[in-house]
């Protein structure tokens, strides 16, 4: 008697939350002071000069976490957080343009990720972003993030 194997090719589910927004906020707020403090550095100085050595330790702990790649879960929850905002998506059935959009967000930050669907969605009357422009966005903001860690670096 043969076996029959059978494959499917559907996208797996993927049911493991992301990061809760309040934290997600907390995080991005901590970055934003942090960013005030590197631009307001007075000229000459690094910012590695001017945080005591706890603090920098902890900035930098705090932007290795936000330069971190989420799971292919956490974008996915993001990602349809996003597209519910916007006519035309239905959550209920399985949507391959939701996981179009992890395929290609995968290798980016969570935290960009974040960042960028909490500006998007606070945008009045636009609409849906492609995915192109939402990903320029994502890598945009995680270049930020990462002179502002080169600057807490000292580099």
């Amino acid at each position: 008697m043969t076996a029959v194997i059978q494959h499917t090719f559907a996208p797996r589910q993927l049911t493991a939350p992301a990061p809760t927004p309040e934290a997600m906020e907390l995080a991005l707020t901590r970055l934003n002071d942090l960013s005030a403090k590197w631009r307001a550095t007075p000229k000459g100085r690094l910012l590695s000069q001017i945080l005591p050595e706890d603090q920098r330790t902890a900035a930098l702990s705090m932007l290795n976490s936000l330069l971190s790649p989420g799971t292919p879960s956490e974008v996915l929850t993001i990602v349809k957080r996003l597209l519910a905002h916007y006519p035309g998506y239905n959550a209920d059935k399985p949507d391959s343009v939701a996981h179009d959009w992890v395929r290609m967000l995968r290798d980016q930050p969570s935290a960009s990720i974040w960042a960028c669907y909490e500006r998007t969605i606070c945008r009045r009357g636009q609409f849906a972003p492609s995915l192109g422009d939402f990903l320029q966005d994502v890598i945009t903001h995680a270049a930020g993030v990462r002179m502002v860690k080169a600057a807490v670096e000292g580099r």
